[in-house]
C-alpha cells in the first residue's frame, strides 16, 4: 500500500553501497594466497565437523582495507587510528555490511609470495586465539585480505561474522508529502500506554508529567490499532479499551476513536499531511524465512516496524535526531542480528553497539 507521494527526488544515493576495494594486482599472486587461506580455513573446520564459512565480498573488502592500512602506515594492530575505521566492526561496516561484532585475525611475514597463504594459515593455526576464531562454530561468513609492501613484508587479515540474516540497505533523500496519523490525549496517573495492531506491538506511548501524550504514526490505509494501558512498573498484559481504524481514503481531519466506557484515558485522532525534506532508509531481507522487525530508538521513544514482503522503510526529517536501530529476527522471540545508527543530518548509517 503506497503511503507517501514523492514530489521531488534529490540527492538520491546509497548510503551503504560502498564498492569493494579494487583487486590486488595479479602479478603479486596474492589473490591466490587469499584463496589458499579461504580453502585452508574451511578444510580445518571440516576436519572437526564444522560448516564451511561463506566468502563475502564486503568482508574481503574490509580485510584488504586493513591489510593495506597496516602495510602503508607501518603498524600492526586490530585497532587503527584512521577515523571511522578504528575497529574490525567499523571496517566491516565501512565496506558496506551491517554486521557488528566482527572477529579478526591478523599476521605478517616475509616469505616468498607463493608461500604466503600456507604460511599465514600455519601462523594462525599455531596460535590458540587465532585458531579459536578459525574454528568458531558461530561464525558463518569470512573475508580474506593480503597485501605486500615494496620491501617484501606481507600482511594478512581474516574477518569473520555470524550472519543469521542477509540485509542490504539504501538511503535516498526526497521532498515528501508525509501522510500521518496524530494521536493526542491524557492518561490517569500511575499508568502507561502502548499501541498495538492486532498481535503486533507498535511501541510505548510516551507521556509528559501531567499524563498528556502526542504520537505521530504513518498513515496506513485500513490499519486497525488499539491503545492499551497497565500500571507502571508491572509486567501485566495491557488492557485495550480504545480502537481506531484508519480510513481507506486519506482526508485531512478528525478520525473517530472508539473508546470504551471507563477507560482511564482520553484520546483523539486526526489525519495530517505535510511536506518534508526526508531521508528514507530501505532495508531488504532477500532470504528471510522468519519474521523481521526493526526497533528504532530516538531518546526514550521506541518504534517497531515489521517487515512486509522482505522490506522495511524508515524515514527521518533531514537534520533531526539520530536514530539507534536494531534488527530482530525470529518468530515471537527475536534474536538481534544487526545494530546501527542512522544519522539524520547525512542519511548515513554508522556502526552500532558491539556484541
Amino acid at each position: 500500500m503506497k503511503r507517501i507521494l514523492v514530489l521531488l527526488i534529490g540527492l538520491a544515493g546509497a548510503a551503504l553501497a560502498f564498492d569493494p576495494l579494487p583487486p590486488l594486482p595479479n602479478t603479486t599472486g596474492l589473490e591466490a594466497a587469499e584463496q589458499i587461506i579461504l580453502e585452508g580455513t574451511n578444510r580445518e573446520r571440516a576436519a572437526i565437523g564444522l560448516a564451511p564459512l561463506k566468502p563475502d565480498i564486503r568482508l574481503r573488502a574490509a580485510a584488504r582495507l586493513h591489510a593495506l592500512d597496516m602495510a602503508t602506515r607501518e603498524f600492526f594492530s586490530h585497532t587503527s587510528t584512521k577515523p571511522g575505521f578504528e575497529t574490525p566492526s567499523d571496517r566491516v561496516h565501512q565496506a558496506g555490511a551491517l554486521d557488528f561484532g566482527a572477529g579478526e585475525n591478523i599476521a605478517y611475514n616475509e616469505v616468498n609470495p607463493d608461500e604466503t597463504g600456507a604460511k599465514l594459515m600455519d601462523q594462525w593455526m599455531n596460535s590458540p586465539p587465532h585458531r579459536a576464531s578459525i574454528l568458531n562454530k558461530d561464525y558463518t561468513h569470512i573475508g580474506v585480505g593480503v597485501y605486500r609492501r615494496p620491501d617484501g613484508r606481507i600482511y594478512g587479515v581474516q574477518n569473520f561474522v555470524q550472519r543469521l540474516l542477509e540485509v542490504t540497505a539504501d538511503t535516498s533523500r526526497s521532498m515528501l508529502e508525509l501522510r500521518q496519523v496524530k494521536l493526542e490525549g491524557k492518561v490517569n496517573a500511575g499508568l502507561e500506554l502502548a499501541l498495538f495492531s492486532g498481535q503486533q506491538f507498535l511501541g510505548m506511548v510516551k507521556t509528559d508529567a501531567t499524563g498528556g501524550f502526542s504520537r505521530l504514526l504513518e498513515y496506513n490505509a485500513g490499519q486497525t490499532m488499539q491503545l492499551g494501558w497497565r500500571k507502571v512498573g508491572t509486567n501485566a498484559a495491557f488492557m485495550t479499551q480504545a480502537t481506531l481504524t484508519i480510513p481507506s481514503a486519506f482526508a485531512v481531519g478528525a478520525v473517530q476513536v472508539q473508546v470504551q466506557r471507563g477507560a482511564p484515558y482520553t484520546v483523539t485522532a486526526s489525519l495530517e499531511s505535510k511536506r518534508e525534506d526526508t531521508f528514507t532508509l530501505e532495508l531488504r531481507f532477500p532470504n528471510a524465512n522468519k519474521a523481521v522487525i526493526l526497533f528504532e530508538q530516538v531518546g526514550n521513544d521506541e518504534t517497531r516496524i515489521q517487515a512486509q514482503n522482505g522490506l522495511i522503510r524508515s524515514r527521518c526529517v533531514v537534520g533531526s535526531a539520530r536514530k539507534a536501530m536494531k534488527i530482530g529476527y525470529g518468530n515471537g522471540n527475536y534474536t538481534i542480528t544487526h545494530q546501527f545508527v542512522m544519522d539524520c543530518r547525512t542519511g548515513m548509517l554508522e556502526p552500532g553497539a558491539e556484541r
